[in-house]
């Protein structure tokens, strides 16, 4: 019985080592935290920036788009931004490439329980929660 359990174990891991790690990000995730404030924050690097939400959908197809809702000095005032292109995982980095060209941004992530923290190179850390997860 205890080589069952053993062989089972090395199966699971083999599997999970198998999932692409682009295949394990993929989904819609909803932004909760900015620097470990809850939203509505002030935004690490715009003066006078509040962020009030954002969302992030990872395909399958490898695109993915970012819509973030702002205000500035007003906070009613709510502007909508969103952002398109191509994503790729590299170990512990993930790349967006925007459909503008521009070099890649690599952002270090980490994926625990449905909670994806994107690190900025600037160092902001913004925390995701996977839609349809709880937290833990």
């Amino acid at each position: 019985m205890r080589w069952i359990n053993l062989l089972l174990l090395a199966a699971v891991a083999t599997m999970l080592a198998s999932v692409p790690a682009a295949a394990q990000v993929m989904g819609v995730y909803t932004l909760t935290h900015l620097e470990g404030r809850a939203l509505p924050a002030p935004s690490p690097d715009e003066n006078n920036v509040t962020v009030h939400a954002a969302t992030i959908l990872f395909e399958e197809n490898g695109g993915y788009t970012f819509a973030l809702r702002t205000s500035m000095a007003d906070p009613t005032q709510i502007e909508h931004r969103q952002t398109t292109g191509r994503y790729r995982v590299e170990g512990d980095t993930l790349f967006l490439q925007m459909e503008d060209g521009s070099d890649p941004i690599p952002l270090a992530y980490t994926l625990e329980g449905g909670q994806l923290t994107l690190r900025v190179p600037a160092g902001y850390a913004y925390t995701f929660q996977r839609n349809g997860e709880n937290l833990e």
